[in-house]
């Protein structure tokens, strides 16, 4: 009988009319093969599950069907459903599977060097063209995004057009972490319509404008993507990224307009931004222990706050950030005791919304620290005093702010 099931036909839209429809079929059918076997010619395996279980839960010992040439009852029947169910589930999984050979140099003299195959878990959605997954390539990095990320381009095998003739195609790489110049080999993890995503494994030819980030999460953390780079050096970059901005997306040709001044600063490259939004995912149950009365008192609103900070550069998973260096020192001394007080009252079951994700608000004003969004705060620019709400933009470096003031006036 299951030689004949056909798999990844049915989509979730007809799942549960097609579940009323087999369960009652299988009540009322008298050759009770005829009907399994047709059921099951329209059913997705995958994605069954809940059926699955129906089946085996509805089922009555009364009922017998045949299968193989055997009465069953057709609780075994279910019973034996969902034990293939799991098997077949099992197997796609493995097929999911690919052996990648990774080459692992030895340290020691005796052992030059050995190859090892490992197992690599592909994504289900991943797209394997025009990189396999975790494929490793060594690339040179030829520019920066205005997002920080690294731009290489790598010849694609040639491909024959219409006319038989041969085509070399470009494609796009791009990667966090790196610095214009730089020779690094990379690990492919997405392949889009037109580029791919990747993750930086080891610099081959670092720039001389590399440096080590004050930051140990800089590497991961999406709060900042320049801390690895000279300051000098990013603000060249940042001067040239506004120029192609004119030329690419204003359609400006560079001779029908002024070229961009360069690039001004000031020399507080740390501990300068007056505002920071950390977030935090859905808290998860509590499962620490309890006094029989205290648990009566938290049930169903005791949880624990996980990872509270900044998502990854390459994801949305959060990475947990205790202390901020680019924010200015009153407001990393407000973040210790908020942290402490949010994971407290997750735990004492006093979040206003327990079962949910949310994002902090720190903003230094005067040297106050303000976390209510609706909140009204002063900035000092000059002679002039701004007065908004806490959560609304605002200039976040107020060292510069009196610098942009200037120049705008005296244009």
């Amino acid at each position: 009988m299951w030689s004949k099931c056909q798999r990844d036909i049915i989509s979730y839209e007809s799942f549960f009319r097609l579940q009323k429809l087999f369960v009652a079929s299988l009540l009322v059918a008298t050759n009770m093969s005829m009907a399994t076997s047709s059921a099951l010619n329209s059913i997705n395996m995958g994605r069954s599950v809940a059926f699955v279980r129906a089946l085996r839960n509805e089922a009555r010992n009364s009922v017998f069907v045949k299968a193989n040439s055997k009465s069953v009852p057709l609780v075994g029947f279910g019973e034996m459903l969902w034990k293939e169910y799991k098997t077949r589930t099992h197997e796609r999984f493995s097929a999911r599977r690919f052996t990648s050979r990774t080459q692992i140099n030895s340290t020691t003299e005796e052992k030059s060097s050995e190859k090892e195959t490992l197992e690599v878990a592909v994504p289900a959605k991943f797209k394997p063209y025009p990189f396999q997954y975790h494929q490793e390539l060594t690339v040179k990095i030829e520019s920066l995004t205005n997002l920080g990320f690294g731009i290489s381009r790598v010849d694609l095998e040639q491909e024959i057009d219409e006319n038989d003739n041969k085509i070399q195609r470009k494609w796009v790489i791009m990667l966090p972490n790196v610095v214009p110049g730089e020779l690094v080999r990379i690990r492919i993890y997405r392949n889009y319509n037109s580029y791919s995503d990747a993750d930086l494994i080891e610099v081959i030819e670092p720039s001389p404008d590399r440096i080590d980030p004050i930051c140990p999460l800089a590497g991961i953390c999406g709060g900042c993507q320049y801390q690895h780079i000279t300051i000098d050096r990013q603000r060249k970059m940042k001067t040239v990224q506004v120029q192609e901005l004119f030329e690419h997306v204003g359609g400006l040709k560079k001779e029908a307009f002024p070229s961009v001044l360069d690039t001004l600063g000031t020399d507080e490259v740390f501990g300068y931004r007056s505002k920071i939004t950390p977030h935090y995912d859905a808290p998860l149950r509590s499962k620490r222990r309890k006094s029989p009365e205290e648990a009566a008192a938290l049930a169903k609103k005791s949880y624990e706050i996980g990872p509270i900070g900044f998502k990854e550069k390459s994801s949305r998973r959060i990475v947990d950030v205790p202390f901020c260096h680019i924010a200015t020192p009153a407001i990393n001394d407000a973040l210790e005791h908020i942290r402490n007080e949010k994971r407290e009252e997750a735990k004492a079951g006093k979040l206003k919304k327990p079962t949910k994700g949310a994002t902090l608000l720190l903003r230094d004003s005067d040297g106050m620290v303000e976390t209510d969004p609706k909140s009204y705060v002063n900035a000092t620019v000059g002679d002039l005093v701004f007065r908004f709400q806490a959560g609304n933009f605002f200039q976040n470096n107020p060292f510069m702010l009196t610098k942009m003031v200037d120049l705008v006036v005296t244009a």
